[in-house]
């Protein structure tokens, strides 16, 4: 029997909710804890990054295509 999207989220979550309750004040949860917040900050960086990166390579096609209508 498959289970539908919204069991299998509710079953993950509470996994990780019996998981995180067993292993808080150990040092395997504090661990846990540091690498989550960790890999969390790490994406904000890349999201930032990218979308850095993006907000560049617009202006840039923004520049060539003004340049463009110029010669036309």
């Amino acid at each position: 029997m498959a289970l539908n999207e919204e069991e299998r989220k509710k079953r993950r979550q509470e996994a990780n909710r019996k998981y995180y309750l067993k292993n808080k004040g150990t040092k395997q949860g504090e661990k846990n804890k540091r690498n989550t917040r960790r890999s969390r900050a790490e994406k904000f960086i890349e999201d930032e990054a990218t979308r850095a990166e993006l907000a560049h390579f617009r202006d840039l096609i923004a520049e060539r295509q003004k340049k463009l209508s110029k010669k036309a």
